[in-house]
């Protein structure tokens, strides 16, 4: 499964891709619990035990730019 995503000034979009279908989650930058950075990923967590992986290698050339703007937006956001 891999993760395709949006935004805008107030939403971050998240669309599982898997198997040729896709679901998407809107969720508001104040919603969100914490971001961690890893090397290779980005844990986008909704609660505690919910989150959302974006792999950075499948993700396209604007993962720079969704780093910069989950910064500025995210209080708790963590590189590990």
């Amino acid at each position: 499964m891999r993760y395709d995503y949006t935004f805008n000034n107030e939403e971050f979009t998240i669309v599982a891709v898997s198997s040729g279908s896709k679901s998407s989650s809107i969720v508001k930058y104040e919603k969100l619990n914490k971001v961690k950075e890893s090397k290779n990923n980005i844990l986008i967590y909704i609660t505690r035990e919910q989150f959302y992986i974006l792999d950075k290698k499948q993700c396209d050339e604007n993962i720079q730019e969704v780093i910069k703007l989950l910064k500025d937006k995210v209080k708790k956001y963590k590189t590990i």
